[in-house]
């Protein structure tokens, strides 16, 4: 019958959208993931070129990490902006991402990234003002 025909071109559909779903979720997880090795391994070198050479310079080495940081930062930008358009199930996010993105934003060590009315970040922002408001 056409209800049973539609029934099941919707289950299609809706199975379909969880796996484009699992899909984006593990994208994003991988580039999060990757861009947070990219800065450990920067910080790392950082670290060992200040033992070695503790009298140059840094201003080179800073410009590596802050661009690392950024394209950390982008990640998770990225992935709140998939929140807000509803591309992610919002409740897994939540649970997913929610002590992360408050780590980085209440950071002392990131809070220039993250002043409110400068910040190329304002997804993170809104994301986390809105899941602290909730509880």
């Amino acid at each position: 019958s056409r209800l049973n025909i539609a029934k099941k071109a919707h289950e299609k559909a809706s199975q379909a959208e969880r796996v484009s779903q699992g899909q984006l979720k593990i994208t994003l997880r991988d580039r999060i993931n990757h861009a947070r090795n990219q800065v450990e391994e920067t910080k790392h070198q950082l670290d060992e070129y200040k033992e070695s050479y503790p009298n140059k310079p840094l201003d080179r080495k800073n410009h590596l990490l802050n661009s690392k940081l950024e394209n950390f930062f982008n990640a998770y930008e990225t992935a709140c902006i998939m929140y807000f358009k509803e591309n992610l199930n919002k409740r897994d996010f939540r649970e997913e991402y929610r002590e992360e993105i408050r780590d980085l934003v209440e950071a002392e060590t990131f809070r220039r990234f993250f002043e409110p009315t400068t910040s190329r970040y304002q997804s993170m922002i809104r994301v986390y003002k809105e899941w602290e408001e909730k509880g």
